[in-house]
């Protein structure tokens, strides 16, 4: 999966990744995964307010 949340006990986990291609630069890949990471961050800011 791309981007995943776990919930172990107490904790909830995130996780985000990128499909690397030959043509892939490192920069840009961590960037996709940052903007992931930052729509996950921002689901649970939104779920806390419910």
């Amino acid at each position: 999966m791309i981007r995943t949340f776990l919930s172990k006990g107490n904790k909830l986990i995130s996780q985000a990744g990128a499909g690397v291609v030959s043509k892939s630069s490192a920069e840009s890949e961590l960037q996709e995964v940052n903007n992931k990471l930052s729509a996950l961050r921002k689901a649970i800011e939104f779920a806390e307010k419910i």
